[in-house]
């Protein structure tokens, strides 16, 4: 038997597709244009889970994080919308994959990793060693003083050196 909570919590959004449209304002930020609720500023796209799933399942969010709706397949938008969402997602799930860990240093707080990346060389800045996760025993995630994550998928795919350094810092 499903309480209120449980089914409330289970209430999705779905928008029309054919009723979304998206656009750029002058400072760059999305918004969203439904005819028949106005306009809202700020929007955030968000992937839903599971990742794979690419092209299905699209949250958009306002500018404090509250969600407006979900948009069931990105095939169904508008083209224009469609490009400008794909962007978004290329932003928010952009994720270099460690390669190599060259070199770490700190300093005021802050440590700077140079790093061997999927995308080459990067020198990372890290403000606080819980900005290194652990998502499993062997995945890790850093996310630098910017917010760009980087991904190290497999510890035990690292060099002896590089998984020395990461050791040492969290």
């Amino acid at each position: 038997m499903t309480n209120q909570s449980d089914a409330h919590s289970l209430d999705l959004r779905f928008l029309d597709p054919t009723q979304v449209s998206l656009a750029r304002d002058e400072f760059g930020r999305l918004v969203l244009s439904r005819p028949d609720e106005g306009n809202v500023v700020g929007v955030k796209v968000r992937q839903a889970f599971p990742l794979t799933l690419s092209r299905q399942y699209v949250a958009l969010l306002d500018a404090e994080d509250v969600e407006i709706g979900f948009l069931a397949d990105l095939n169904e938008v508008q083209c224009d919308t469609r490009r400008l969402i794909e962007e978004e997602l290329d932003l928010e799930y952009f994720m270099p994959q460690i390669l190599r860990i060259t070199a770490v240093r700190s300093s005021h707080g802050t440590t700077t990793w140079d790093l061997e990346t999927d995308r080459g060389d990067r020198r990372v800045y890290v403000r606080d060693r819980l900005d290194i996760r652990y998502v499993t025993a062997r995945h890790v995630v850093f996310t630098d003083a910017t917010g760009v994550k980087y991904e190290i998928p497999d510890t035990h795919r690292l060099d002896l050196p590089s998984c020395r350094r990461l050791e040492a810092q969290s």
